[in-house]
């Protein structure tokens, strides 16, 4: 992996920020506390979150709300940018600092994922075991904290810790641990077989010895079987004694039904004939009935007069004719009320001989005279005129009471000529099946007849009592069979029942066997169990303690190897030795042949001994790890604090044998600077971080 650029906001000391990554070797100066480990913090965070030792509250920047990182890396040629977020809020009173989701872009396609869907990918892409990382309660992800960037203080506190502190931090990313795990799963293992074995010894010792009862089971089989033998012995003859009774009950049963079809035929007859009869008498009664009312409508007929017309006008032209002749008489009434107002006027304007209106006197008496008599002729003229509207209104009303009269008489003829014509017509309908039911008597007659003779029955209350006894005899022969299939039922449930017992016998006698044959099958089993236990016991565990310490011993020696060589090529001390203890990876140190403490060490060799320690548990990682794609990628963190001018010039030598293509060296001091390809000046202003690219060399 190679890392290309950042954006920062808001992560600890820093607000904004933009950085770019050459492919080189990047000196991070500054003085302590100026930012530089933010920058590192703010990368390890952009690739995998927020970890116990990298907490979000203490990532975001104090009074901020929200900040992100923004990472460009390049894997294999392939370009990508991982975005990360923190966002603080108050939640029931208590401040608290989340990651939100993030976003990766690859080939300018960005994808939103959670913040654990983001983790598991980043340690996908990166080759580290995503098993091993994939709880949420992880303090770091130790393959990138012990092989790319080490914080300074975690080098010391693996140095001063305990060795068996040392050992547990270390075991795991070594690849030693899993051996531990081994053991341990084995003798988990181990227990749980001989747990496994003392249960079927329970199982085996419950079953007890089922072969003993078998021949007890076998006789009981036997004479169950004899049982159901007799039974069905019994059930062949009741169902031959049942088939004899059967078909007795069954000639007695046509004989009845011949006897009941006949019967039915017996009383079918003689209810037509009484119904016959009575159909004729009920006839008969009506017809009387009709016969008195139809001389009844005839009398009322013949009692009704005749009306004659001389009009061929209908009711409603008269009406129409009235109607016109009234609107005229309106017309005339108006007209003479008219004209007798005229008239009115003129004779008291010739009366006073003034104008009622202007009150002029009237010089033209002459035409006023003249109107007056011509008014006079018109009023009479109309008079006449009304008088001859009216008589003709009074002539059409009386004509139109003669029409109402004439068709109500003309109704009430054709109404009881309609009712005579009617009741005749029922009589008729009443009268010709009277002939046909008579005749259907005799033939009904004649049929009972012929039937009791047959039977050389006199009557038909004679013929029913020989259908009771026919009916007596099928219900007793009934009775016979109904007890014998009872009997052979009984017989059936008997059989049954026995069948059950021994169908319960035998389903015992195959749970014995199958006892035999679980114990059988459980006795291999706990055979072969058994010896699965005893080899992990008395062989695989001490193969896998062997492995472990061939791998512990190895790992020791190789770890060992490049610890001394980075010490010795930065001190040349010829007093001092030092070795891993292949135990628990802890330095040895010795000082002219005597072992010495760490803390007794002068500065420099303190901090060539942590480097040494750092670089060689690199490099035995990688070797661990051969895949991950973090090996070309190594940060330092105040490498040479404390090394003198001489310590400081073999730094070019130990930067050139390892060989990174990308490092990044913390330092506070500018002692490296001719070492490196690209300087970052780190400087705090305001609380707040700003970086100053000084200088760029190509070697």
């Amino acid at each position: 992996m190679k890392l290309e650029s950042i954006k920062i906001k808001n992560i600890r000391s820093i607000k904004n920020l933009e950085l770019t990554f050459p492919e080189s070797t990047i000196l991070f100066g500054g003085d302590v506390g100026s930012g530089k480990s933010s920058v590192l913090k703010a990368v390890e965070f952009g690739l995998f979150g927020t970890l116990g030792d990298l907490p979000g509250d203490s990532l975001l920047r104090r009074g901020q709300k929200t900040g992100f990182v923004e990472l460009t890396f390049n894997i294999d040629g392939e370009a990508y940018m991982i975005h990360r977020k923190l966002s603080r809020s108050v939640q029931e009173g208590l401040e608290r600092v989340y990651q939100p989701e993030g976003w990766i872009m690859k080939n300018d396609v960005k994808t939103e994922y959670t913040t654990t869907e983001l983790r598991l990918l980043i340690l996908d892409l990166l080759k580290y075991s995503i098993s091993r990382y994939k709880a949420h309660n992880k303090k770091c992800i130790d393959i990138y904290r012990y092989t790319v960037y080490t914080p300074q203080e975690e080098i010391k506190e693996i140095l001063l810790a305990n060795p068996k502190e040392r050992f547990s931090i270390l075991k795991d990313v070594l690849e030693i641990e899993k051996y531990e795990h081994t053991l341990k799963n084995l003798e988990k293992i181990s227990k749980s077989l001989n747990k496994d074995i003392r249960n079927l010894q329970i199982k085996i010792d419950s079953i007890g010895n089922p072969e003993d009862e078998i021949p007890l089971k076998e006789d009981e089989i036997k004479s169950q079987k004899a049982l159901i033998a007799e039974k069905d012995k019994k059930i062949v003859a009741g169902q031959k004694e049942l088939d004899r009774e059967k078909k007795a009950q069954e000639s007695i049963q046509e004989s009845y039904n011949e006897y009941s079809k006949k019967a039915l035929e017996l009383n079918s007859n003689h209810m037509l004939i009484q119904n016959n009869n009575n159909t004729i008498k009920e006839n008969q009664s009506k017809i009387i009935i009709l016969k008195a009312k139809i001389l009844e409508k005839q009398k009322e007929l013949n009692l009704t007069p005749e009306i004659k017309l001389k009009t061929e006008k209908n009711e409603e032209e008269i009406e129409h004719e009235i109607a016109e002749l009234k609107k005229k008489d309106k017309k005339l009434t108006k007209k003479n009320t008219e004209l007798k107002k005229d008239v009115s006027e003129i004779q008291e304007l010739l009366k006073n001989n003034k104008c009622p209106r202007c009150k002029q006197t009237i010089h033209e008496k002459e035409r006023f005279d003249g109107e007056l008599l011509e008014k006079n002729a018109s009023l009479e003229k109309l008079n006449k005129e009304l008088q001859e509207v009216g008589m003709r209104v009074n002539e059409s009303e009386s004509l139109k009471k003669k029409i109402q009269e004439y068709e109500k008489t003309t109704e009430k003829i054709n109404r009881l000529k309609e009712l005579i014509e009617e009741k005749k017509s029922r009589m008729g309908d009443l009268l010709k099946p009277i002939s046909k039911l008579k005749m259907d008597n005799q033939q009904a007659e004649k049929q009972i007849s012929n039937t009791l003779k047959s039977y050389k029955i006199k009557s038909l209350e004679e013929y029913k009592a020989h259908e009771g006894e026919i009916k007596k005899n099928l219900e007793n022969q009934k009775i016979v069979v109904d007890n014998l299939q009872f009997e052979l039922i009984t017989f059936e449930k008997n059989k049954s029942s026995l069948e059950t017992e021994l169908k319960a016998l035998k389903k015992e006698q195959k749970k014995l066997i199958d006892l035999i044959e679980s114990s059988k099958v459980l006795k291999e089993k706990a055979k072969y169990i058994t010896s699965i236990a005893e080899w992990i016991s008395n062989s695989l565990l001490t193969m896998i303690r062997d492995i472990e310490r061939t791998n512990l011993t190895s790992t020791a020696e190789y770890f060992d190897q490049y610890f001394r060589e980075w010490f010795n090529a930065l001190v040349e001390e010829e007093n001092i030795e030092i070795r891993i203890d292949p135990e628990n990876f802890q330095p040895i140190v010795y000082i002219d042949g005597y072992e010495s403490p760490f803390r007794d060490m002068s500065g420099g060799e303190k901090s060539a001994l942590s480097l040494a320690y750092r670089l060689a548990l690199n490099k035995v990682i990688l070797t661990k790890h051969p895949d991950v794609k973090t090996r070309d990628l190594l940060i330092l963190d105040e490498p040479t604090d404390g090394f003198s001018e001489a310590q400081v010039s073999k730094m070019q030598d130990i930067l050139d044998n390892l060989n990174m293509k990308q490092m990044i060296i913390i330092s506070h001091e500018r002692t490296l600077d001719s070492f490196v390809a690209d300087i970052y000046e780190f400087k705090k202003l305001n609380h707040s971080t700003k970086v100053l690219q000084l200088s760029k060399f190509k070697p």
